[in-house]
């Protein structure tokens, strides 16, 4: 899937290019006096386009698999076996699913689970995007940890595979059919280094300006 959306976002620029290319090199455009310069500009503006469509392309094909971190935390202390609290105070309850109540049977079972994955690790918080905290004020959250050095274990995921919790869909962002209880960290977005490419053909477009702004003076 995500080949698929960089394909589709890399070749209207490999096309662009080429067709420019192409025009720059006829004499209609010769005898029109468009400049090499010109020429240069035109391509970094549609580069610049084509590079952000590309890195739109492969976040959105990454979210739709596994989610996003937008927050790292510390957890500090888990509350049962589906609500935790990390250091700066804010509680966070994982997103559809249920673990049992402390008048339910295996509830000192989920929250033990929870204690043993978690307590005093670093988590990776995959907030709601809708409402971001429920009626209580805690963040509803997707949470993974770091299982090894290539893969993230979805805590929320962990926790159903045992049988400590069940599925209970909320309004929110999250689909837990896309879930898969170890992710691989390639399919995490990294938002910076995809923006390095138009940022990169963004520099080559303003260099192209002051040449252009220079040659007129």
């Amino acid at each position: 899937m995500l080949i698929i959306s960089v394909c589709s976002a890399t070749i209207p620029l490999i096309f662009l290019i080429i067709r420019d290319a192409h025009a720059r090199r006829s004499t209609v455009l010769i005898a029109r006096g468009h400049s090499a310069v010109g020429w240069m500009m035109k391509i970094g503006i549609r580069s610049i386009f084509a590079l952000a469509l590309l890195a739109s392309h492969s976040i959105q094909a990454v979210h739709g698999l596994v989610g996003e971190f937008d927050r790292l935390a510390v957890c500090e202390r888990v509350i049962d076996g589906d609500t935790f609290e990390i250091v700066s105070g804010d509680r966070i309850r994982l997103a559809d699913i249920d673990a049992p109540e402390s008048y339910e049977e295996g509830y000192q079972e989920a929250m033990d689970y929870l204690i043993d994955l978690i307590y005093e690790e670093t988590v990776y918080l995959d907030i709601d995007d809708i409402y971001e905290t429920d009626i209580y004020g805690r963040y509803v959250c997707v949470v993974y940890i770091r299982h090894n050095s290539a893969h993230y274990k979805n805590i929320n995921e962990a926790l159903l595979a045992v049988g400590h919790a069940v599925i209970s869909n909320y309004y929110n962002e999250f689909n837990h059919y896309n879930w898969i209880l170890y992710v691989h960290e390639d399919t995490i977005p990294e938002l910076h280094s995809i923006l390095l490419l138009p940022l990169f053909m963004l520099g080559t477009l303003l260099a192209a300006l002051i040449c252009r702004k220079k040659s007129k003076a």
